[in-house]
């Protein structure tokens, strides 16, 4: 936007306008005597304050009475009147566009001048009203187009960072998987090898005076122990994606935090947990974002087919019945998996998370 649009606006066109008029209105006034001009300066005054301070338009409609009083002593003093209809119909108030002519027919009939102020009121007012109503609508465009880029900014940070929490379980799994066929296969391996030795050495006990055996008996046991403290060392994906949640809730103070568990809690999975860390970081998240929650409930509850999640707070939100990114982009995760995402505001906040035990792609 150049430089010259952004002076020249609306608000700016209108005040040149009313300047013009006072001008015009000096001119038919030809004031004569000191009180006539005394008045067409308060006139102004009160414009400049009223330019300040926003005015309703029923203080308007005073104003404007008044003026007409007046004009009942001092002849055209109607006339100040003509800057409070210009203003009036500048607000949309198409009402205001009677008065000057009202005024013109009822105290100046035939005078040309008046009139072409009249005109000039009504003319400035409704091109001033439609110039700031397009202006209006084109930054309400604006606005939309930057909120859009917005939101497209935060579903890739969202995204970016699904990427890598998606990656992160991969990793996980795999090193559950080699852990689970550490202990399973070569686990097995040494410990029937180290029993197979063992069996030997009762059979043989001449064997065991032999320093090659024994070095190989040792070097069973250490193998195997070590073996068995790599396995215990590993945290299973399991483990991890219970902890993340448990953390999130342990994290949050923003007020109290009462949970809930019910049904069978062993049979969440890994990717089950993940989802469920997500939903209710993006809940707390909102909560101290956008609401000023006094409590929030957290209820998890499975059974035969499906996990649910429930986070409820008293607080009141800021954008009712207007999703966030967040959520829009959390509720598109579930339904990629079967799962569903809804949100009731009514005395609470509640956001309701389902998702089926057996889930449906990949996330």
């Amino acid at each position: 936007m150049s430089g010259r649009n952004t002076f020249l606006t609306p608000h700016r066109g209108l005040a040149i306008a009313l300047l013009s008029l006072f001008c015009l209105t000096l001119f038919i006034l030809r004031p004569q005597e000191p009180a006539v001009f005394f008045l067409w300066l308060i006139s102004l005054s009160l414009l400049v304050i009223r330019f300040r301070f926003e005015k309703t338009d029923a203080w308007l409609l005073v104003e404007s009475a008044l003026w007409i009083i007046v004009a009942v002593f001092i002849d055209k003093a109607f006339l100040l009147a003509y800057p409070l209809a210009m203003l009036l119909i500048y607000h949309g108030r198409h009402y205001a566009l009677a008065l000057p002519f009202l005024l013109w027919l009822v105290f100046a009939f035939l005078d040309f001048e008046v009139l072409g102020a009249a005109f000039f009121v009504s003319v400035s007012g409704i091109l001033l009203k439609e110039w700031k109503a397009a202006q209006e609508t084109a930054q309400k465009r604006v606005d939309t187009h930057r909120e859009q880029i917005h939101g497209f900014e935060r579903e890739r940070e969202y995204l970016l960072a699904n990427q890598e929490e998606v990656s992160r379980m991969s990793a996980l799994s795999e090193r559950d998987r080699i852990a689970q066929q550490l202990h399973d296969d070569l686990g097995h391996e040494l410990t029937g090898a180290l029993l197979a030795l063992r069996a030997f050495e009762v059979k043989e006990p001449e064997s065991s005076k032999n320093d090659s055996f024994r070095s190989l008996q040792g070097r069973l046991e250490a193998s195997l122990a070590k073996l068995r403290e790599t396995v215990e060392n590993t945290k299973t994906e399991e483990e991890l994606g219970f902890e993340r949640f448990r953390d999130i809730l342990q994290n949050f103070d923003y007020c109290p935090l009462e949970q809930t568990r019910r049904g069978d809690i062993e049979a969440i999975t890994p990717m089950h947990w993940h989802l469920l860390a997500s939903v209710v970081k993006e809940a707390l998240t909102n909560v101290q974002k956008h609401s000023r929650a006094s409590k929030v409930e957290i209820d998890l509850y499975v059974d035969a087919s499906i996990v649910r999640l429930l986070v409820k707070n008293d607080g009141i939100r800021e954008q009712e019945g207007k999703d966030g990114t967040g959520l829009r982009f959390m509720r598109r995760r579930l339904e990629g998996v079967g799962g569903t995402l809804s949100i009731h505001a009514d005395y609470h906040f509640t956001i309701v998370c389902v998702i089926p035990l057996r889930l449906e792609g990949t996330i």
